[in-house]
């Protein structure tokens, strides 16, 4: 696959554990966006549940907003640290206060052949993250686990019964006001409940390979053996309504789904799996690094 991140050691710590931390955003950037969030809070509180995203809301005129505020302060930081990667849409993600804000392990939906590409998050704290107002949480390396096709919205988890293994995984990451996480969207991640006073609030971006064919796999709720693939663009996105098929996607076809579960020794396997090819991309990471060096060197 082709690199995501310019930096090459963001890559190999991208292609490693299947997510990176970077600075992103300058502090008057964040509280810029902050600030526009502000104006269409009362429409993103009255969806009323513990864990809100724009799009929960179903309202295209107000994802539309959201997605045009977050892409604009996103799109040249995007520009500044990855390759041609190209906005699909944004995300005002808002977590109340309460047990029930936390969000549980789960991998997001496929937009993109990941056999070819690596679609990606771009999730941006606009104040500082911890454990006690919901930071995010990820399991290394897991987006290279098992391949998936990962259907919006619903559907029987692969993983549901390793759960209290992954828990013992998940590694917590609390974040400073304006930093991001970059991950693929097959990496497992979860987030604390907001134990605070006051909503936790996060912008998120979803983007793709400039060269790949944006899709969608739905699954249709009263036949649980077949899904709709779809060919999608930007637009058939933001007029996306959760749980109906796509209005503005384009059929392709239908296809068999394949939700067997994980055992617990296939888990051992990728686990152990994951580890060996850790240890071999760091082993040729060093290499080329110190050959590089060697030869710097010699030409001195």
């Amino acid at each position: 696959m082709k690199p995501i991140l310019k930096s090459q050691k963001l890559q190999q710590e991208f292609e490693e554990n299947g997510f990176v931390r970077v600075p992103f955003l300058s502090e008057q950037q964040a509280d810029a966006l902050f600030t526009l969030y502000k104006t269409i809070e009362e429409k993103h509180t009255q969806i009323g549940i513990p864990f809100i995203t724009t799009s929960h809301s179903n309202n295209h005129e107000l994802i539309r907003k959201a997605d045009g505020f977050i892409a604009e302060i996103f799109k040249p930081e995007m520009d500044r640290i990855l390759y041609d990667y190209k906005i699909l849409f944004g995300n005002f993600l808002i977590k109340q206060t309460g047990i029930e804000s936390a969000t549980p392990l789960h991998q997001d939906t496929s937009f993109v052949d990941e056999h070819q590409y690596s679609s990606i998050s771009i999730w941006v704290a606009l104040q500082d993250t911890d454990k006690n107002n919901g930071c995010m949480r990820f399991v290394k390396g897991s987006h290279k686990f098992r391949f998936t096709v990962r259907p919006s919205h619903a559907y029987p988890w692969h993983f549901e019964e390793l759960k209290p293994r992954l828990e013992k995984l998940l590694i917590d990451y609390p974040s400073k006001k304006g930093e991001a996480f970059i991950f693929h969207h097959a990496v497992i991640h979860a987030s604390y409940a907001n134990n605070t006073n006051s909503p936790r609030i996060a912008a998120l971006m979803a983007a793709y390979p400039a060269e790949a064919e944006l899709m969608m796999f739905f699954q249709q709720p009263n036949n649980p053996e077949k899904m709709q693939r779809y060919r999608m663009d930007k637009e058939a996105f933001l007029h996306f309504v959760k749980d109906k098929p796509p209005v503005m996607g384009k059929l392709i076809g239908t296809e068999k789904t394949d939700f067997s579960k994980v055992t617990d020794a296939e888990f051992s396997k990728m686990i152990n799996r994951t580890s060996l090819l850790q240890k071999l991309t760091n082993n040729l990471f060093f290499w080329k690094k110190n050959k590089l060096n060697t030869r710097y060197v010699a030409n001195i």
